[in-house]
């Protein structure tokens, strides 16, 4: 009896000191999880602004591009003048052929006032923007509209994907047209594309057009609304 009184007696420490252990194990693995789950949250916030820094750096390159067409004289002349002089539209597209070369973006175009493509970087080729009507395409009505137009598409035609940038053109507070520049994907992801961190980055319906991943681009995160679906549905020329 006093044997098993001197065990209990024993027991008592034993199971408390291996109660104190296994909860001071717990809290550190507790705490050690914490410390890994921010030490990742912060290498994912710095990843993040890496990459955030990287594509606007790049996009800025482009961004200015159709504002300053509202600087060229032969650009405003050509949207003014009804019908345009053949030499000067012929100079115009030169300057664009030019400036789409420089930049290496995919294509440079004038849409006027009333949604039609009046003059292009393209225009030596069969498939020529010239002459299309876009007033249905969001990033030119949003810039008729709103002074900036931002876009994403694919061309049914070219099966170029491609980031639209576009912007109001005015003569003495007058709406004259809009200058768009269209920059090729490739540029961007090149550009952006750090590591082998999985990324992307959708637009405001949230379909993906950048991604480290291949597979994601150009996917969606959400079901798209059929109306959404209409807007974003690829032109069938540009």
């Amino acid at each position: 009896m006093t044997g098993h009184h001197q065990w209990r007696r024993w027991l008592r420490p034993l199971a408390l000191a291996a109660g104190v252990a296994i909860g001071a194990g717990w809290i550190a693995y507790d705490l050690s999880q914490t410390r890994g789950i921010e030490a990742l949250r912060v290498a994912s916030a710095h990843r993040l602004d890496l990459l955030t820094t990287g594509l606007e750096r790049e996009m800025s390159k482009y961004a200015y591009f159709p504002a300053i067409l509202n600087l060229e004289e032969d650009v405003r002349r050509l949207l003014e003048q009804q019908p345009s002089d053949e030499l000067k539209l012929d100079r115009v597209n030169a300057y664009l052929e030019n400036l789409n070369q420089y930049a290496g973006t995919l294509s440079i175009y004038i849409v006027n006032s009333e949604g039609t493509v009046v003059a292009s970087s393209n225009w030596r080729q069969p498939d020529s923007y010239i002459g299309e009507r876009l007033t249905f395409r969001p990033y030119v009505t949003d810039a008729l509209q709103q002074g900036v137009g931002r876009f994403f598409g694919i061309g049914t035609t070219r099966g170029e994907p491609g980031y639209y940038l576009a912007h109001r053109l005015s003569a003495e507070e007058r709406v004259i047209g809009v200058a768009v520049v269209k920059v090729g994907f490739e540029r961007l992801q090149d550009a952006w594309s750090i590591g082998d961190i999985p990324a992307l980055v959708s637009d405001g319906n949230g379909v993906v057009f950048l991604a480290t991943v291949p597979t994601w681009r150009f996917t969606t995160l959400k079901t798209l609304d059929p109306p959404i679906q209409e807007k974003n549905r690829p032109n069938p020329a540009i």
